[in-house]
């Protein structure tokens, strides 16, 4: 009877995690009832982490003390989340900020520094080190890159002048690729 109870019980517990595994979490910011994209790639209303979907909008400091705001509407976007102890991301670094210096004029860039996990003076340092010219942006709750379901650095994603997410990247590509998606964003 009791190792009856125990595997009954077992199974309820594997059923409710398998549940809780298949049922999509709440999203927060999303206002409506749900869409999914349409085979063309384009979304309508709902907010999330994923290609064709609508990036999520966020409101961050700036390392000079202003406010930046996503999406400002109508142009292209790519957000980075890195982090100043980050190895990879001092490898991007250099290719970030030629593309910065390459799209900048057709192109909304957002370095989101993982200031929750990072020092304040070395994010300054780290800017000043590779030339960063792009606006940084301190995520210092971890706010945003939770929005965004960031496990890794750097993590960027690709956003199309509708705000739909077109491409995701975990780690470091070439110089090209980041191109090649900066294009595709552009809708070229």
């Amino acid at each position: 009877m009791r190792t009856a109870l125990v595997v009954g019980l077992l199974l309820v517990m594997a059923a409710f995690a398998v549940y809780q595994s298949a049922t999509p979490p709440e999203e927060e910011a999303s206002s409506g009832p749900p869409s999914h994209a349409t085979p063309s790639g384009t979304a309508t209303a709902e907010e999330k982490p994923a290609i064709g979907f609508r990036a999520p909008a966020f409101r961050l400091p700036t390392l000079e003390g202003q406010e930046s705001v996503f999406p400002t509407g109508g142009r292209p976007a790519v957000i980075n989340f890195w982090a100043s102890w980050c190895g990879p991301c001092a490898r991007e670094a250099p290719d970030l900020v030629k593309l910065y210096e390459t799209y900048k004029n057709r192109v909304d860039f957002y370095a989101v520094n993982l200031t929750d996990t990072d020092d304040l003076e070395d994010v300054h340092t780290f800017v000043r080190a590779h030339g960063f010219s792009l606006p940084v942006l301190l995520d210092e709750k971890g706010s945003v890159a939770n929005r965004y379901a960031v496990q890794a650095v750097p993590t960027t994603f690709y956003v199309n002048s509708d705000g739909i997410i077109v491409d995701v990247v975990l780690g470091v590509v070439p110089y090209a690729e980041m191109e090649r998606r900066v294009k595709r964003a552009l809708g070229e």
